[in-house]
């Protein structure tokens, strides 16, 4: 099954990592700050509830910077996510990232690391940082932002629509 689960340097969390290929219809319950959630492959379908408020959820690791496509189902409105390393994608068949993005205090975007929006129009509420976020190739793929810092590339086809202080130097 290739998946472990250990504490990530520091103490400062827990990491579960998997390598190759997983479906995990599962829910991950991210109780604590800095959990971080990693592949070296791809993992699909896992339910992710952030349980607490101002959580700050992580996605990937220097080692493993696979792509994870969540299901979220239970968010706090001053929760946050990062995207560290690797691709957080949305799932094609569900919006369900967007409800997360536009539902939190924040994502980031590091650089080296991709939002993949994956042909879903979807709404981040403050996108920060300096990664990249892939829009996918339909053009009516729209990515609505209520704030933004970003300093790296949105590309793919679709567009972009600003709500609000949105600052883009990428």
């Amino acid at each position: 099954f290739g998946a472990g689960f250990e504490r990530n340097d520091g103490g400062a969390g827990a990491e579960l990592r998997t390598t190759g290929t997983l479906i995990l219809p599962y829910t991950l319950q991210f109780d604590g700050n800095n959990a971080i959630l990693s592949t070296t492959g791809t993992l699909t379908d896992a339910m992710v509830s952030l349980n607490a408020a101002g959580i700050n959820a992580v996605f990937g690791s220097p080692k493993n910077a696979g792509t994870i496509e969540i299901d979220p189902v239970f968010f706090h409105s001053d929760d946050t996510i990062e995207v560290a390393y690797g691709t957080l994608r949305n799932r094609s068949s569900s919006p369900a990232l967007g409800d997360l993005t536009a539902g939190i205090a924040s994502t980031k975007v590091d650089a080296g690391a991709t939002i993949n929006v994956n042909d879903q129009s979807m709404e981040i509420k403050n996108l920060l940082g300096a990664g990249s976020v892939t829009l996918g190739s339909q053009t009516a793929t729209v990515l609505t932002l209520d704030a933004a810092t970003f300093s790296g590339i949105i590309s793919g086809k679709g567009g972009v629509t600003a709500t609000g202080q949105v600052v883009l130097t990428g």
